[in-house]
């Protein structure tokens, strides 16, 4: 009985990933231009620019927004080029945030905002954390938040490797989050695009 409602759990994450993997392939191959906000790295460290959603988060020791993820230019690249990808992204915010929410329950999603900010940030959620990491080196994550090292490359990552040029979600082995504070379990998913 423990056994099957462990494996349950674990493949609703695995459902939630799905959703978030079929969404970011078909808003990379979307080639509209978006023009909504976007909030890089550095925008966070910076009390001026960051989103005024910023609050402290108790689960994980810093600030973070529930509304806005974080991006990550490719290592040395800011052309406008180098961003196109990143920028195709941005309408994926609210399907993360729905994403994390569902992961504590299917009426999670429906939390005011104040609520899923103190169920998310305070209290916790079995999806703590959601990435996107392109080929490009290119990165989005959610919740958005700073401190990202300069040399920050989403490719030697363990969650990217696990599942580069494999079908379907991979799980990993625990390992130590960015932040250095944590363990996390790993569920990755590589994205294809229609030609692969």
């Amino acid at each position: 009985s423990q056994a099957h409602s462990i494996d349950s759990h674990f493949m609703r994450y695995e459902g939630l990933l799905g959703g978030i993997a079929a969404y970011a392939t078909e808003m990379l191959q979307n080639e509209s231009q978006n023009t909504e906000r976007m909030y890089f790295n550095k925008d966070f460290d910076n009390p001026d620019v960051r989103p005024r959603d910023m609050s402290k988060a108790k689960i994980y020791g810093f600030d973070l927004s529930l509304e806005w993820p974080t991006y990550v230019a490719p290592k040395g690249e800011t052309t406008e080029d180098s961003l196109q990808l990143l920028k195709r992204l941005q309408p994926l915010r609210r399907h993360y945030r729905r994403a994390v929410l569902r992961s504590h329950s299917e009426n999670a999603v429906s939390l005011t905002p104040q609520r899923a900010k103190r169920r998310i940030g305070d209290l916790g959620v079995p999806i703590a954390w959601v990435y996107v990491g392109l080929e490009n080196g290119g990165f989005s994550v959610f919740p958005g938040h700073g401190g990202w090292p300069d040399n920050f490359d989403p490719r030697e990552r363990p969650w990217y490797k696990l599942a580069a040029d494999k079908q379907g979600p991979q799980w990993g082995a625990p390992h130590i989050s960015t932040t250095g504070d944590k363990l996390i379990l790993a569920c990755a998913q590589a994205l294809y695009n229609e030609a692969d």
